[in-house]
Parts: structure tokens; sequence; C-alpha cells
């Protein structure tokens, strides 16, 4: 395994979608928690501390490729017009090489 392996960070489509719900989930519910123990405890900066953690904590969720973001992989067809124009260029080249 190569050093780029470690950076390929790919999802599927319906990873895709889990992601930005699970992003929409968690900032709103950070946002609520954050404002309604800050207006019970009239404090500023309890507010802003907790949507802070909850920011990070949807950071951690969804911007790595967990596995569960990965579980229905795009099986991609081959074109044929490429499969016929690399058999032309198979075929010359081993009437090339003779």
């Amino acid at each position: 395994m190569n050093l780029a392996d470690y950076f390929e960070w790919t999802i599927d489509f319906e990873g895709q979608r889990l992601a930005e719900n699970l992003t929409y989930y968690l900032l709103i519910a950070a946002s609520l928690v954050g404002f309604i123990t800050g207006y019970a405890l009239e404090s500023i900066q309890l507010t802003v501390s907790i949507f802070a953690i909850g920011l990070a904590a949807t950071f951690l969720f969804v911007l790595p490729p967990w596995p569960m973001y990965r579980r229905h992989p795009i099986n991609w067809s081959k074109n044929e017009n490429e499969s016929a124009a690399d058999k032309k260029v198979d075929n010359k080249s081993a009437s090339n090489s003779s």
C-alpha cells in the first residue's frame, strides 16, 4: 500500500447523501442544545462553546471516509468504443513488433 492510498477519500453517492444528512442533523442538534442551554444559563460563551464542540464532532463524523459511506460502490460499465480502440492499438503494436 503506497502513500496515495491513505489519502484516497472516495465515497459513493449514497454515502454522500448520508454525509449531507448527518451534517444537517448534527449541526441543528448542536445549535438547539447550545441555544437552549445558553438561554437557560444566560451565557453566550456556553452557547458558542457547545456549538463549537458540535461543529468539531460533525467534522469527525462527516469528513473522514468512514466505511459506512462506501457501502454501495458503483460498477462502471466499460465503454464499447474504448474497448474497440484498445483492440486496434493492440493489433498495431503486435504487427510492429514482428
